[in-house]
């Protein structure tokens, strides 16, 4: 979908998630979108909530590319994502398997209303229930206080599938390697001030 194609409700939708921002020369958490040569778009989305900075990578602000019928580029960005929300208006239901990504762990669907978003939250079998507790499908009022109650489910949706062995795994790698980029770069620093001469 382009985003001269998104509906009137798909960006109140997006009012209610936070705010737009401007990519280019943004400074603050980017969720690996770039914020210097706008091959990621002009736009996104980004909010935070209790201490959690929330970069959402929104499909129609994507680059949307004419001789690609596919659009590959906003499948690999979406694709990689852990947790994707889709938003579904119309009387088609979503199916969750269509969305065939060795990534994604969790989907969060949903379908608004005059007054109302009902939400549906689906996982992979693989990952453990995470709070909190709801019944589905939920009924979320649009306001602040429904919108932080969405952040905190999928805030642990991702954290309960950190949890799992084989993230587990990945992410004692990824911090093994950086605990030794960050002591080789304090060797080298160190080493440069012996050769100035100067006391470490």
């Amino acid at each position: 979908m382009k985003l001269e194609d998104a509906s009137p409700g798909f960006f109140e939708f997006l009012e209610f998630l936070g705010e737009m921002i401007e990519l280019k020369g943004w400074s603050g958490y980017n969720g690996e979108l770039d914020t210097k040569l706008g091959t990621s778009g002009t736009h996104s989305l980004y909010t935070s909530y209790c201490g959690y900075e929330i970069m959402f990578h929104v499909a129609p602000f994507l680059p949307w590319r004419d001789n690609d019928p596919q659009q590959l580029g906003r499948k690999v960005r979406i694709g990689n994502d852990h947790l994707v929300i889709v938003y579904q208006e119309g009387d088609l239901l979503y199916d969750p398997t269509s969305l065939r990504s060795k990534q994604t762990h969790v989907i969060c669907i949903v379908k608004p209303t005059d007054d109302l978003y009902w939400v549906n939250f689906f996982a992979r079998a693989s990952v453990p229930p995470f709070p909190p507790a709801w019944r589905f499908p939920v009924r979320l009022e649009k306001n602040r206080v429904s919108r932080d109650r969405l952040l905190e489910k999928c805030i642990n949706g991702i954290k309960a599938m950190y949890g799992m062995p084989r993230f587990q795994t990945k992410l004692e790698s990824y911090r093994r390697k950086m605990l030794w980029d960050v002591y080789g770069k304090s060797i080298a620093n160190s080493h440069y001030v012996q050769r100035m001469g100067c006391p470490l």
